[in-house]
């Protein structure tokens, strides 16, 4: 009997930092199974999800050119619909509810760690229906918890 090989997840990283952008494929993604593509702006960014068509974007709302707003709304803009998962240094109440009105799965502040984000991406490749949620290094409680609408961000 022939064996047919699965083709591994592939994960678009949209990172403006190179430390991160290395960090992330070799640390996170590809010790976990993930084929990973790096750009580090966004409209590399737009050409590689058009081309690539990859499962899942790792999205910096810092990017150079046009930040991580401008860059789902392009991507919505052109009728594509990959799930993204927002990486950023800050929160912002209005910013928060905009990304997630534009189907962004979760977001991940920086600083980061590795689990946290291998948890995100994982929750995000095994169950696409992932309310929003906002990770962070720290466990949360509900007094630590943003309602944005009836999603709750911890």
């Amino acid at each position: 009997m022939e064996k047919t090989l699965t083709p591994k997840p592939h994960i678009l990283v949209l990172e403006a930092n190179k430390e991160i952008r290395e960090f992330t494929r070799k640390s996170v993604l590809e010790p976990n199974g993930y084929q990973v593509t790096l750009v580090e702006d966004g409209p590399t960014g737009l050409e590689a999800a058009r081309g690539l068509n990859p499962d899942l974007i790792l999205l910096d709302y810092d990017l150079p050119t046009m930040n991580g707003l401008e860059f789902l709304r392009a991507l919505r803009d052109q009728n594509i619909h990959i799930p993204v998962i927002l990486l950023k240094t800050y929160t912002s109440r209005l910013i928060d509810a905009d990304i997630f009105n534009l189907g962004v799965l979760a977001c991940v502040l920086k600083p980061f760690k590795m689990a946290t984000l291998a948890k995100a991406v994982q929750d995000a490749m095994s169950a696409l229906h992932l309310d929003c949620l906002l990770y962070t290094s720290d466990a949360a409680d509900e007094e630590d918890s943003v309602d944005l609408g009836g999603r709750r961000i911890i």
